[in-house]
């Protein structure tokens, strides 16, 4: 069907009255354009918002620009309602004003009031509003721009009391290109991507969202092609680069770093930092992280997050169309975050990880630990192999995680102090007497009555179905508690343990905190008694009196049980790393939180007991399984530990545990290897370095 143009023409001025019915009301009543207008703005429709603006106006924004600035604006302060109030129309010979107050009700930050002043044109009998950006806030013009920007908090770092800086934010070496000197970037990507060992595809989408950027902002010419160590590029390297157009080398803006100057010595302790997860993201809502963020993921940095973070702080403003701040409608400051101080003595835990990489053999791992038995302050925890934690401020590829993870290169990751769980061996047997004698089973003098042949007891129970138990060496008769300690015995102690029960033994490992929750400032691993759904039949009960079985334990729980002897108390200390937490305030560094001693384990054991085995440890140094480290020049007291790992026997764990006897400062010093069969003596080498003065 055809139609004449004259029918063209009536529809069009048809369609025509229509759209002016809709979009603008009479000049008779102009305030209804003004609050239908307001209304379309405030119900978030500003598609119709737009239908009521001044048309005539070159200045006046495109549909789309206008609704994406309105859009931009609600979504980017949370916008939930507006409040028009105190509105009032004035007419003279220079027109129509609308003057009302609009108050923006945000979820977030409030709410933001002005005053307007809206003026109102008509045209043909109808009434338009001419709109600019002061109806949006009244300082805003033409070009301005609002912004929501965040203020970051500067992340805390980590030092030793002496003050040795341990964490520190930093800066790595950027490599970046300037747009607007760039000529050729085809070109120029090519003789790049070798160099900087990164793809042509980067180097030219770095290029293209960095001027995007610039187009749309009107600044930031400067894109950021990829980050380095800052040992990186050689001069020659740096002087090839610097020959580029638009390319430069920064050291000091562009690319912040977690630094750690002390690498592989101090990683196991520290961690490190990465990406944040979507998990992490959706767990911790309330902590103002975004997908950008990095967080601590190990570590003293895992640990501690929240402290050393901080809390970002928030700006709101409107900039000029040159990017210069204008009118800021909110500011909350941020939460530096604060600072921890450790009781790590950085000598002593240098000393202890040099002394495991030195004295270990090729597949051996180890942990050496300094403690101070009468407050808990660890001075030095060093687990062996290491890693360098400097590595993760920076994309790690999968071979890199790999061969970290790789358990044929002894997992340098893994940190074998508080994650590791070890059977204690001998090592427990200081402490699997305690019930023994304080419930009257055994006394100091109490001899051995069963019958050993060929150094091999099998004990004289109708339940007991298994291989009789060994002892190393003859340690003398009558065997009793003297010199089955100060010799190890295993048939000894084994006897005692089948005396104590199944289930006076758990209680009492249970009570000093086997298999329950151990209290540090880092993760550590749970220690265990028996295994979920095995029951604890003669053998293994047995086996438990001298540390094995199907104990298993970390080396700073164990640490912190020693503590019970080494500090005089009997009651067994809690360790800490963090002895200190600082806040940087103005120019004074406050005092936030310190660190008491804490007992972990009280009354671990009476008196009577700790003065009957206490003698029996110096003796273990002067005369029994600790004769090595008898050369230290201070006294000291101790105990040794080996414990069977596999069925084949090939592998073990190889304890020691000294402290000083006399003085006023109570050191402690534990060493663990993880070695072959009878290689295990370097612990004595370790641990006697350590414990002189």
């Amino acid at each position: 069907m055809k139609f004449s143009k004259s029918k063209n023409l009536l529809i069009l001025l048809f369609v025509t009255f229509i759209a002016l019915f809709f979009c603008a009301c009479d000049t008779s009543n102009p305030a209804k354009t003004a609050e239908a207008f307001l209304d379309a703005v405030s119900k978030q429709d500003f598609t119709l918002a737009y239908s009521y603006t001044w048309p005539y106006d070159s200045t006046t924004l495109s549909e789309e620009d206008f609704v994406k600035k309105y859009q931009a604006i609600f979504d980017g302060l949370g916008i939930q309602e507006m409040e028009i109030t105190n509105s009032f129309v004035t007419t003279d010979s220079f027109g129509t004003l609308y003057t009302y107050t609009a108050s923006y009700i945000t979820e977030d930050y409030g709410t933001f009031t002005y005053d307007f002043d809206m003026e109102l044109r008509s045209v043909e009998s109808v009434t338009y509003v001419v709109w600019g950006q002061d109806l949006i806030f009244p300082f805003m013009e033409y070009e301005d721009k609002l912004h929501v920007e965040t203020l970051p908090a500067i992340r805390g770092e980590i030092f030793t009391e002496d003050g040795d800086i341990l964490a520190k934010n930093d800066f790595a070496t950027a490599v970046y290109m300037d747009v607007t000197q760039i000529k050729n970037i085809l070109s120029l990507s090519e003789s790049l991507s070798g160099l900087l060992n990164v793809t042509e595809e980067d180097i030219i989408d770095t290029f293209n969202n960095t001027l995007a950027l610039n187009q749309e902002l009107g600044r930031n010419n400067v894109g950021v092609i990829a980050t380095y160590p800052n040992d990186y590029f050689t001069d020659e390297d740096k002087k090839t680069l610097l020959g580029f157009d638009g390319i430069g080398i920064d050291t000091e803006l562009y690319a912040p770093i977690r630094y750690y100057p002390y690498g592989e010595y101090m990683s196991h302790i520290l961690g490190y930092m990465g990406s944040i997860t979507q998990e992490y993201l959706d767990t911790h809502p309330d902590r103002g992280y975004t997908l950008d963020s990095r967080v601590g993921k190990t570590g003293l940095e895992g640990s501690y997050e929240v402290e050393l973070r901080g809390q970002d702080g928030l700006i709101i403003y409107t900039s000029d169309k040159w990017g210069n701040q204008k009118e800021i409608l909110y500011q909350e400051p941020a939460v530096q975050g604060q600072d921890l101080i450790l009781s790590i003595v950085l000598s002593k835990q240098i000393e202890a990880y040099d002394l495991l990489k030195e004295n270990t053999y090729s597949g051996q791992n180890g942990v050496a630990i300094v403690m101070d038995a009468a407050t808990g302050a660890v001075q030095a925890m060093a687990s062996y192999p290491s890693y360098d934690n400097n590595l993760f401020s920076f994309p790690i590829n999968s071979e890199t995680w790999k061969k970290l993870n790789d358990p044929d290169n002894n997992q340098p990751l893994y940190d074998r102090a508080t994650q590791g769980l070890y059977p204690p061996g001998s090592l427990l047997k200081p402490f699997t007497i305690i019930p023994a004698l304080e419930q009257g089973k055994v006394t100091p003098d109490s001899s051995f009555d069963g019958t050993i042949i060929n150094n091999q007891w099998t004990p004289n129970r109708s339940d007991w179905n298994s291989p009789p138990i060994t002892r190393v060496s003859n340690t003398g008769s009558p065997l009793r508690l003297s010199n089955a300690l100060i010799h190890s015995d295993n048939i000894y102690f084994a006897w005692v343990a089948l005396k104590v029960g199944a289930e006076a033994m758990t209680e009492f490992l249970s009570s000093i905190g086997f298999a329950e929750p151990f209290d540090f400032d880092v993760p550590v691993r749970k220690s265990n008694i028996i295994n979920e759904g095995d029951e604890l039949y003669a053998r293994l009960l047995a086996d438990m009196g001298y540390g094995q079985g199907e104990l298993l334990v970390s080396p700073i729980q164990m640490a912190s049980l020693f503590s019970a002897y080494a500090n005089g108390t009997g009651d067994s200390i809690k360790p800490y790393l963090v002895s200190q937490i600082k806040q940087t305030q103005g120019t004074k560094h406050v005092l936030i939180k310190s660190a008491e001693p804490t007992v972990a384990v009280a009354n671990l054991m009476e008196a009577k007991t700790y003065n009957t085995i206490f003698p029996l440890l110096q003796r273990v140094i002067t005369e029994g399984t600790g004769r090595r480290v008898s050369s230290v020049s201070t006294p000291l007291a101790g105990k040794t530990g080996t414990a069977e790992v596999g069925f084949s026997k090939a592998k073990e764990i190889s304890w020691f545990a000294g402290f000083w006897t006399e003085g006023s400062y109570d050191r402690l010093v534990l060493v663990m290897l993880e070695s072959r069969s009878n290689q295990g003596g370097a612990k004595f080498t370790i641990a006697k370095d350590l414990l002189e003065p």
